[in-house]
């Protein structure tokens, strides 16, 4: 998962400065602020769920994820309040609970995203009000130019990465993080390995002119004008193509 440091927008700053101990519910509710939020945070990931990387679509698959539980009954003493603190705000899709009707007749959209059963659920809807010490990666320890983790190209599956000391992550918690938040269940593995097959044969296309593809490599994996990924899964194209 990408991580990118973005400015906590004013309009935040000056609610907190006003409303410390204010709860999630009261900032949604101030338009102006709800606003910056909402369109500054996803500037954190590029445009990519936190936690499962596939493009989040702006009023139908989206939603601001806490990464500590914004409930106040489960911060300890001295915790900041985690509703409204910037750094604990991230974006997240709706984890395969999307409205089918919002994809308007999109069947590919409409399979990638949306599961009938729980089994499929993932990412938000899966950590719920978990606190995340010993179970879940926190984005700030991401680091751009490595994956957290290998992919299977046979079946789109994700595992620990093997040198994951340089971040200073264990394997056991990737493992974790990957299991509770189900990042391989059946509808993502299946989304990722369409998407990577798809890749593959551009990479195959341009073998013959290393010096252009080595330019499309990077054009993959880099932000556009706009600050957001043109491309999702940016870890499994980092591992299966990065240098």
């Amino acid at each position: 998962m990408p991580y990118y440091i973005i400015e906590e927008p004013a309009e935040l700053v000056t609610f907190c400065e006003e409303k410390p101990e204010a709860r999630w519910n009261e900032l949604k509710a101030d338009p102006d602020v709800n606003l910056a939020v909402k369109s500054n945070v996803v500037k954190k990931t590029g445009g990519l769920c936190v936690y499962c990387e596939q493009k989040l679509i702006k009023k139908i698959d989206f939603q601001i994820e806490h990464y500590y539980p914004k409930d106040p009954d489960c911060r300890d003493g001295g915790d900041p309040n985690w509703a409204i603190q910037w750094s604990n705000l991230y974006a997240c899709c709706l984890g395969g609970t999307a409205r089918p009707a919002d994809f308007d007749g999109d069947a590919k959209a409409l399979e990638d995203r949306v599961a009938s059963r729980r089994p499929n659920h993932s990412c938000g809807q899966r950590k719920r009000n978990r606190k995340p010490e010993g179970i879940f990666v926190n984005p700030v320890q991401v680091k751009n130019d490595r994956s957290l983790y290998k992919y299977n190209a046979v079946d789109g599956s994700i595992s620990p990465a093997d040198d994951l000391d340089a971040l200073g992550v264990s394997r056991e918690i990737v493992a974790k993080h990957i299991e509770t938040l189900n990042l391989d269940c059946t509808r993502l593995k299946g989304s990722r390995k369409s998407f990577i097959d798809a890749l593959d044969s551009e990479f195959e296309c341009m073998m013959e002119s290393p010096e252009l593809l080595s330019a499309m490599v990077d054009d993959w994996l880099s932000l556009g004008e706009d600050g957001m990924h043109a491309l999702p899964f940016f870890s499994a194209i980092l591992f299966r193509f990065g240098k």
